[in-house]
């Protein structure tokens, strides 16, 4: 159960990274533009994760983390604050491309 939160990171992440491959959403060809916004918005909410663990608002259940922090954030949680990234952005790609198709076989 330590790999829990670890795991949940990984596949977050995986599946969505994989279709971003789809020959007719091409969302490889964005990641010059992709990753910057990612780490700029990961950071954000790191940073909104710290200030609200200091406070006590949340924390973290140590039976599902590997252990490894940094201050007083699990290394699942600063993990999570880029992967869960990947599959917000991927859906609207995919909409952009679905009405793209509508629109412009017109």
């Amino acid at each position: 159960m330590k790999y829990t939160y670890l795991l949940i990171d990984f596949f977050t992440a995986i599946i969505p990274f994989i279709f971003s491959f789809h020959p007719k959403l091409n969302f490889y060809k964005t990641w010059k533009a992709f990753f910057p916004a990612v780490i700029i918005t990961g950071m954000i909410f790191i940073l909104w994760d710290v200030y609200f663990t200091s406070l006590g608002v949340w924390g973290f259940n140590s039976r599902y983390l590997i252990g490894v922090a940094i201050g007083n954030m699990p290394v699942e949680e600063i993990l999570f604050s880029f992967a869960f990234l990947i599959p917000a952005f991927l859906p609207i790609i995919a909409l952009i491309y679905g009405l793209k198709e509508i629109y412009l076989k017109e």
